[in-house]
């Protein structure tokens, strides 16, 4: 019973992982596309709310997507054994057997 609840939250984990993924994807290319209308509003001080806007809209863009890998990369270095460490045990060397037998 546990192991299908680990399941359905890691599926569940994933689509919304990859909702998230097309939904910046699509939103990166929409912005890029308003791009040259959104900058031309920074000439009338009526305007200038707009432009800083679209500034604001495409740095939260881009530090989604920093926010995610590094999010990943802190997963992997959690998840991941140290070097040092082998299926059998730690080496005696503090090395792993595989970086010792390439000598």
């Amino acid at each position: 019973m546990w192991i299908i609840f680990i399941g359905l939250v890691l599926a569940g984990l994933l689509v919304a992982l990859l909702v998230t993924y097309v939904v910046r994807v699509a939103l990166t290319i929409i912005l890029i596309v308003a791009a040259p209308l959104a900058l031309m509003f920074h000439a009338l001080p009526q305007t200038e709310g707009i432009a800083y806007w679209w500034w604001k809209a495409y740095g939260g863009c881009l530090a989604i997507q920093l926010g995610q890998s590094l999010t990943l990369i802190t997963a992997l270095k959690v998840s991941s054994p140290p070097a040092d460490f082998t299926v059998f045990g730690p080496t005696a060397s503090g090395s792993s057997t595989c970086s010792s037998l390439s000598r």
